[in-house]
């Protein structure tokens, strides 16, 4: 598991990254908004990194019947098992 598409960014400074999106090529009130926005770590990493996931379901996003099965099994206090109920790719 990767941090996705936020995960992109990790090779780019957030200083530039910031210009790039907000200054650069901006035609109305161009500038880094800082009033209630909170600051952007220097690297964007998967959430498994940070708090303790207890199942991951595949997909981006997985698929609807992926989540009603685990929702369903949840529910239904089973232990998941995604075997044939999903695949990665």
């Amino acid at each position: 598991m990767t941090g996705n598409v936020p995960a992109m960014r990790n090779n780019i400074p957030v200083k530039k990254l910031l210009e790039s999106i907000y200054i650069q090529g901006v035609t109305t009130a161009p500038g880094v908004p800082k009033d209630g926005v909170p600051a952007l770590l220097r690297h964007a990493s998967p959430l498994h990194e940070s708090v303790r996931v207890d199942l991951h379901v595949p997909g981006c996003p997985p698929k609807s019947d992926a989540i009603a099965f685990v929702l369903k099994e949840l529910l239904d206090g089973h232990k998941i098992d995604l075997t044939g109920q999903v695949k990665f790719g």
